[in-house]
C-alpha cells in the first residue's frame, strides 16, 4: 500500500474525481478517504534576529556555520558538503552544491558573500591550523546541536535547521529581489518552489504601503498600526 501520506491523499482525491466524472457516484461517495494531509508551517526569521543569535554563539564555527547556511539559503546536507576549495575570498563567491535535484543529480552554482556574513567566515577559517579540506569539518549531529544552540539563543527551541532557508527566501523578497531572482539564489528550477520559502506579513505590507498613494486607505493603515504595536508578532 502507499505509505506516503501526501501521496495517498493526492490519489484518492485523483479517483474520487474520476468516478465522479463518469458518472459513478456510488463509488466515489463510498471511497475511503485519508485524513487531510496537513502541511507543517515553517515561519522564517528576521535577519536581525538571526545576526543576534549568531552573536550569542561561543565559537568561530559555530558563528559561521549558522551564518553561512543562512546567507546562501542552504539544507543542513548541503552546508556539510562545502568544500574549502569552494570558497573563493579574493573575489568574495561561494560555490554550493545542490542535493535536492531531480533524477539526484547534484551540481554546483556560485553565490556572492559579502559583509558580515563574510567577515564570519573569513575569522573563523583564520583559526583553523588543520589540513581538513570540508569547510566545516563536523558532523550532521554536531550541526544540528549548534543549531539548537543558535535557537534557544533567540528563545526559539522548536526551530528545525531549515528555517534558515525559509529565512533566506523571505529577507531577499523584503530587498526587493524578484520571484526569479529569489529562485536563482535558492537554485529552484520551479518559481512556485520558491514562493513556499517567500513569508510576508502585515508589517512587510505596511512598509510597502507607505510609500504608496493610499487615498482612501488610511483609517485601515492606522487601524494596522495599532494592532502592530499592540502584538509585535502580528
Amino acid at each position: 500500500g502507499i505509505q506516503n501520506k501526501r501521496t495517498a491523499n493526492k490519489c484518492a482525491h485523483a479517483l474520487r474525481a474520476f468516478f465522479s466524472f463518469v458518472g459513478r457516484h456510488d463509488i466515489a461517495d463510498q471511497m475511503p478517504f485519508p485524513r487531510e494531509f496537513k502541511r507543517r508551517y515553517i515561519e522564517a526569521l528576521d535577519e536581525e534576529t538571526i545576526r543576534r543569535g549568531i552573536e550569542q554563539l561561543g565559537k568561530p564555527i559555530e558563528r559561521a556555520l549558522i551564518a553561512v547556511a543562512y546567507w546562501c539559503g542552504l539544507r543542513i546536507s548541503e552546508v556539510l558538503l562545502l568544500s574549502r576549495g569552494d570558497y573563493d575570498p579574493e573575489r568574495g563567491v561561494i560555490y554550493v552544491t545542490r542535493v535536492k535535484m531531480k533524477g539526484g543529480a547534484r551540481e554546483k552554482h556560485g553565490l556572492p558573500i559579502t559583509g558580515w556574513v563574510k567577515q564570519l567566515l573569513d575569522q573563523y577559517l583564520a583559526t583553523r591550523t588543520d589540513n581538513d579540506p570540508r569547510l566545516f569539518p563536523i558532523s550532521r549531529e554536531t550541526a544540528r546541536r549548534i543549531f539548537k544552540k543558535f535557537a534557544k539563543a533567540i528563545g526559539r527551541p522548536g526551530l528545525t535547521f531549515h528555517v534558515l532557508r525559509h529565512s533566506r527566501g523571505t529577507e531577499l523578497a523584503r530587498q526587493g529581489f524578484s520571484t526569479p531572482e529569489i529562485a536563482a539564489w535558492l537554485h529552484h528550477l520551479n518559481y512556485d518552489s520558491s514562493l513556499i520559502y517567500i513569508h510576508l506579513g502585515a508589517r512587510d505590507l505596511l512598509k510597502k504601503l507607505d510609500n504608496e498613494e493610499i487615498g482612501g486607505a488610511q483609517p485601515t493603515l492606522e487601524s494596522l498600526r495599532k494592532r502592530l504595536e499592540e502584538e509585535p508578532n502580528f
